[in-house]
Formats: C-alpha cells, structure tokens, sequence
C-alpha cells in the first residue's frame, strides 16, 4: 500500500511543471549570484571561491528560506488533494492502512519538494565552468567531495 501511494505522489508530482519550475528558479538564482559580484543570495562572499566548500554550504543554507515556500506548495496539494476533488470519502470507506496511506504520500511529497534542490548544486557547478564569465581568480579547484 505504501508503495502504491509513493509512486502516485512522485508520477503526479514530476507530470506537472512546478517541480522544473522551481529546479530553475533555484538554477539561476544560484548561477547569477555566483558568476556575477551585483548579484548576491544571502551574505557576500567576498574573496571566496565560487566553488569553495564554504559557498558550498552558505548557498543551500541561505536557499532555505525560499525553499520553505516551496516545500509548502508541495505538501499542501498533497495534502488536500483527496478532500478537494471529494474523493475522501470513498478512499477512505476502501481497507487501506494508515501507515500506507499517510506514508507514501507524505514520502512522495517530501522526495518532489526536496528535487528543487538540484538546481541549487547545479547552478554552483556550472558557474565554477563559466570561464568567459567568471574571473578565473574567483574559480578554486573543483574538489568533488566538497
């Protein structure tokens, strides 16, 4: 039961364009603010590399914020969805578990609402390759365990 509402969550989730929406909102809110010095999330990062671990770790931290807003958008349709459309009653008049039910939705919603994350690792890595863009002191070398 739990698998069959995990994979419902994740299909619906990654049919309907928020999810791509916000993994490019997060890329280019990133990407701008690390190969651009008027552009800045969170706190200036001064002499730091573009691709240092220290702006590894401030760029998710300070993306947190706006995250939040998107991880609301993500558990509240999912959520609600059953009780909008009045399908509530039916589902819940089938033998289904709790653990099932509330469980796979809840991990499908929280796996979608954590996707958005890419576009924050990706717009770092790109914009440390961004040679013509980005001066060449702000770009450290590209250690992957960072």
């Amino acid at each position: 039961m739990f698998k069959e509402f995990f994979q419902f969550e994740l299909r619906t989730r990654l049919r309907q364009p928020m999810v791509y929406i916000f993994i490019i909102v997060n890329f280019l809110l990133i990407y701008s603010a690390s190969v651009s010095d008027s552009i800045q999330v969170g706190q200036d990062m001064g002499n730091v590399n573009v691709n240092s671990p220290f702006a590894l770790m401030m760029y998710p931290a300070w993306m947190t914020f706006i995250s939040l807003l998107m991880v609301t958008a993500f558990m509240n349709t999912s959520a609600l969805r059953d009780y909008s459309v009045k399908y509530d009653q039916i589902l819940f008049s089938t033998p289904l578990s709790k653990w099932g039910y509330l469980g796979g939705r809840f991990s499908g919603a929280v796996l979608s609402a954590t996707l958005p994350a890419i576009g924050i690792y990706l717009g770092i890595f790109l914009a440390s390759y961004s040679g013509w863009w980005v001066d060449a002191d702000q770009v450290g070398p590209f250690y992957l365990g960072a």
